[in-house]
């Protein structure tokens, strides 16, 4: 289980995306901004710099992340006053997703038992 929002970018937005595409994990939390480019630094004669995108990066089906951004399997928003109060919706719902996955995983895989010869 991932968590991620709107204020998720750069590597932790390709990240979000990755573990959808791939099917690695589910994203709990808000869509991300869609903010991923990546960018290089070039010295100017000036001893300045200016920064220029030079790649893309897409998800498999050939979509541009930019502008795209990654969809949470499950959308929850926090509200503004949780934080006060100690509440962290977003990380209650990916602890309940999680355990609600071991849960399948151990129903789907029950222990084995181990016979012992005397």
């Amino acid at each position: 289980v991932v968590l991620c929002n709107e204020a998720t970018g750069s590597n932790g937005e390709i990240f979000s995306h990755a573990i959808k595409t791939l099917k690695r994990g589910k994203l709990v939390g808000r869509e991300t901004g869609g903010g991923v480019i990546a960018t290089n630094d070039s010295s100017l004669l000036d001893l300045g710099s200016f920064r220029d995108a030079r790649y893309g990066w897409f998800v498999l089906d050939g979509t541009d992340m930019e502008h795209h951004g990654a969809k949470p399997d499950f959308e929850v928003d926090d509200e503004p006053a949780d934080l006060n109060v100690g509440i962290d919706r977003q990380l209650d719902k990916a602890i309940e997703v999680l355990g609600d996955e071991v849960e399948a995983w151990r129903a789907a895989n029950p222990p084995i038992e181990l016979k012992f010869a005397r």
